[in-house]
């Protein structure tokens, strides 16, 4: 009976025909946004967003010089390699606009148009117009959300668990370190406040017990990263390293922390300046939007918000630099917009119990006590 309720409550916020004339404006305004970027070239707006495709091309002209390495170069090279230029357009293009129009779908109102129209622009200008690996991710999300919608959720964690492990396997390895931690948060959150607490205690207890050479290990990437990139002036300017030299426990979460605060508050923590403060507002955004899917009572919204979350605790482990935490994160955006509808549906019916509250005042304490018979002595 929940599931059917949780379902119930998600067609509302995703209704069937889930446009209207100020989401199709909006979407217009977008596409307008993606032509001109797939015209003159993100390269003319962010210059080394281009680095990517160009690997990508430059492998597929022969393949077989990195066969049997495997990861997402290969693949997609691979890919490159079998497809015409024209079928690889085509491709990116239907990606792009299937992205837009999912992004504004039941959203209904100027306010909540404007916000999803800021958010779908990163993903514009950072990879929706060229052929990257991310291309492919709005694809992974869409699979995800439908799996969603699985009555059965041993079925549905099973499909979910399985599109993370198939493109982990091919494209990136570290989405299976997020699946495991999505599963990790979806039993986390579903236990009683006793078990919460004993889950906790183990979690600390781990992290106690694990060889610092681990630590040492999962800390030491970014430095290796960008050791050469901060000695060079190219592509530096918001590259970082850790706070402090890696090691145990404690330099970890020293240096995760950091990690988290430059990432996503980057005018505070890097560098004061329009880039950043975009940045940092969109970070801002997906922390809301995150806040309203787990408050929702939804289980689909609480559960996406979840797997959004999970992507983020892995990224902050590695990610290099701004352009890269912004291009990984924007390109998990579908996970998030299904709250802007089911934020603008509540904020309805509250705007009409206040005028029902209006219309039909209910009698306040004084007329009451004054109906009341006199019971003093």
């Amino acid at each position: 009976m929940q599931r059917n309720n949780d379902r119930a409550s998600y067609g509302m916020v995703l209704p069937a025909k889930g446009y209207n004339g100020v989401s199709y404006a909006f979407i217009a305004v977008a596409l307008l946004i993606y032509a001109w970027a797939s015209i003159i070239g993100v390269e003319a707006v962010l210059p080394s967003q281009v680095n990517d495709e160009l690997t990508v091309m430059t492998l597929a002209q022969d393949p077989r010089s990195i066969e049997g390495t495997g990861g997402g170069y290969y693949y997609m090279a691979l890919l490159a390699a079998q497809l015409p230029t024209d079928m690889i357009d085509l491709l990116v293009a239907a990606v792009g606009i299937l992205f837009i129009f999912q992004a504004f779908k039941g959203v209904r109102t100027t306010l909540g148009a404007s916000v999803v129209l800021f958010l779908v622009i990163p993903p514009i200008l950072l990879f929706l117009t060229i052929f990257i690996k991310e291309i492919f991710t709005p694809l992974l999300t869409l699979a995800v959300i439908y799996a969603f919608r699985m009555r059965t959720d041993s079925i549905k964690y099973a499909i979910i668990a399985a599109i993370y492990i198939i493109y982990g396997l091919f494209f990136r390895q570290y989405f299976l370190l997020i699946i495991v931690t999505f599963l990790a948060l979806s039993v986390f959150s579903n236990t009683d406040r006793i078990l919460k607490v004993t889950l906790v205690v183990a979690f600390v207890a781990c992290l106690l017990i694990i060889p610092d050479y681990y630590f040492f290990d999962l800390q030491v990437v970014r430095d290796n990263l960008n050791s050469d990139r901060l000695i060079s002036s190219t592509g530096s300017r918001t590259a970082f390293t850790n706070l402090v030299p890696p090691g145990g426990v404690m330099s970890f979460l020293i240096n995760y922390v950091y990690a988290a605060a430059v990432l996503n508050v980057p005018i505070a923590f890097l560098y004061f300046g329009p880039k950043e403060a975009a940045l940092t507002v969109t970070a801002m955004v997906y922390a809301a939007l995150t806040i309203i899917s787990l408050r929702s009572g939804n289980s689909i919204l609480r559960g996406l918000a979840l797997l959004f979350a999970s992507h983020v605790a892995v990224q902050l482990l590695f990610e290099p630099d701004l352009g890269s935490y912004l291009r990984h994160s924007s390109a998990l955006l579908l996970y998030l917009t299904p709250a802007i509808p089911y934020f603008e549906m509540k904020w309805r019916q509250a705007k009409m119990a206040k005028r029902r509250a209006r219309k039909h005042p209910a009698l306040s304490s004084t007329r009451i006590a004054g109906r009341l018979p006199d019971v003093r002595g």
